[in-house]
């Protein structure tokens, strides 16, 4: 199938589902997003792939959701909790879906991955990122709390805390120090490294990888995976609807992002 954002490839059993609106950082929109969706939907449905890789073309990642006026100005709308739902829950959908495909998924992140970005992709089940990687979520300095939840599982209370209550990033070697990703490295050697798990991966027989990786995440089940992500949709609804938001996006629905950035710096550091 041919995608307006994605390009597809298959080699040696493994499926890549590739990113590709460089020119915008690979900013994620609804349109976008259904896409990665589709295309990872239809590698896991493939039965001569083994392993899935996610990965993007350009500098970076993604750069989290597409933020530029024409994008944020539906969203500067949303008023009700209930609208905010209908919208977030798009995105909460999208999260699961990466997380429950049958097959391993693997992440490739050079450059940034931020905000909707970490959203989507921490439901990975393996993530190797280049040292000088940046993960954060900058949307809680006075846009709206996270609408997924991996972070604790990942990297623990201290450390969540400090992402999710200052809106900092970390960096490639801190993310592979605290477990965030699986391994850092530097950047020309990123795609060799991802190669090397994703071809031993597909060595083992489909029947072992997909009960093995279902054992694992019921067990994440058990410990609260599925209560934490409906805590992280209604937290992110209610942060959503907290004075200033709406100032933000009317700003950059306005003037532009780096018009609402520069509000936001002012404002929240």
């Amino acid at each position: 199938m041919t995608y307006q954002f994605v390009l597809t490839d298959k080699k040696d059993k493994v499926g890549y589902v590739i990113l590709n609106r460089p020119e915008k950082r690979n900013a994620l929109t609804k349109a976008f997003v259904a896409e990665i969706v589709d295309a990872i939907k239809a590698m896991d449905a493939d039965k001569g792939m083994r392993v899935i890789v996610i990965k993007g073309n350009g500098k970076t990642f993604s750069a989290g959701a597409d933020l530029s006026p024409d994008e944020t100005k539906g969203f500067a709308a949303i008023d009700t909790p209930y609208a905010y739902k209908r919208f977030a829950k798009v995105w909460s959908d999208a999260a699961q879906t990466i997380r429950s495909v049958s097959k391993p998924t693997i992440l490739q992140v050079q450059g940034h991955c931020l905000a909707a970005a970490t959203d989507l992709f921490l439901h990975c089940d393996f993530i190797i990122a280049a040292e000088d990687a940046q993960f954060g979520c900058p949307d809680v300095k006075g846009m709206e709390s996270v609408i997924t939840h991996m972070w604790t599982y990942l990297i623990g209370p201290q450390w969540a805390k400090y992402v999710l209550l200052t809106g900092d990033n970390i960096d490639g070697k801190t993310a592979e120090r605290i477990g965030l990703v699986f391994k850092a490295v530097p950047l020309e050697r990123l795609e060799e490294e991802v190669n090397r798990l994703s071809q031993r991966m597909a060595l083992i027989p489909v029947d072992f990888l997909e009960p093995n990786k279902s054992l694992i995440n019921k067990v994440l089940d058990n410990m609260g995976y599925l209560a934490a992500q409906r805590l992280a949709l209604e937290t992110s609804t209610f942060t959503h609807m907290a004075p200033g938001v709406r100032d933000f996006y009317e700003i950059a629905a306005e003037k532009g992002f780096k018009a609402a950035l520069a509000w936001r710096t002012e404002n929240y550091g």
